[in-house]
């Protein structure tokens, strides 16, 4: 199958797969990033897509803005973005 852009369906299923593994280190650095911010905001809110309930949540720095979407509102999601390990306060 050809797409509009003249691109077969099968070259485009590979570049969008470079794509991914070309990127697949981009979120770690970016909470990463997110984690060495001196100022750090967190907040969630419910999201409906097609009548079915989920969550988007937003990490942001004054630089960055981090979304996860998905079906729970665990604590594991920000847990993935804070770490184990406090956030310590930084110096003024």
């Amino acid at each position: 199958m050809v797409t509009e852009l003249g691109i077969g369906s099968g070259s485009l299923a590979g570049i969008f797969q470079r794509c991914a593994r070309l990127l697949a280190d981009v979120p770690q650095k970016l909470v990463m990033q997110y984690r060495e911010a001196p100022v750090k905001h967190a907040d969630e809110t419910s999201w409906r897509t097609n009548g079915k309930n989920g969550y988007v949540w937003l990490f942001a720095t004054k630089e960055l803005s981090i979304f996860q979407f998905g079906k729970s509102r665990s604590a594991q999601v920000p847990l993935a973005v804070f770490g184990k390990e406090p956030l310590e306060p930084s110096d003024p």
